[in-house]
């Protein structure tokens, strides 16, 4: 699964990028600026952004404070990145609850250049926030794990 959300994101980037570089070249080359671009370019951000962070998570690649985990001796670090993965679980929990309870609200409204439905932004943010949610749930499981087998 890793394989294929990197591929869609790269995918997404990479249409990021074209369309960002044919606003410029249409603006300031040719006069006349595109009206849906800035629109795509920015719901395309808020999927790469959320579903980045779930590639981040899963490689265990975002912002820690390790040099606070590091003050403490082998169960205590453990239970620090328990805790830790507990709060993220929480987090990201209440946001995707959150965004699925206004995504459907968002489903008769529409973006101005583009004409879509809101509820595809929004649906992102959702998907991102489940899948970050069930990457910590497993690495919190993990830590319960090692907390029992007394490994550190």
């Amino acid at each position: 699964m890793d394989k294929v959300l990197v591929w869609a994101l790269s995918v997404m980037f990479g249409a990021m990028s074209v369309i960002i570089f044919m606003q410029v070249v249409w603006r300031y080359v040719l006069q006349s600026p595109l009206s849906w671009s800035e629109e795509l370019a920015r719901y395309l951000f808020v999927w790469v952004s959320f579903l980045g962070s779930v590639t981040a998570a899963r490689r265990g690649n975002h912002i820690g404070m390790e040099m606070l985990r590091d003050k403490f001796p082998g169960a205590g670090k453990n239970l620090l990145r328990l805790v830790s993965n507990l709060i993220c679980v929480l987090f990201f929990v209440l946001t995707a609850y959150c965004t699925v309870g206004v995504a459907p609200r968002m489903w008769n409204q529409f973006s101005p250049a583009l004409e879509i439905s809101m509820f595809y932004p929004y649906l992102g943010i959702a998907v991102g926030s489940a899948f970050m949610a069930l990457i910590y749930a497993n690495e919190a499981m993990k830590n319960i794990a090692t907390l029992r087998g007394g490994e550190q």
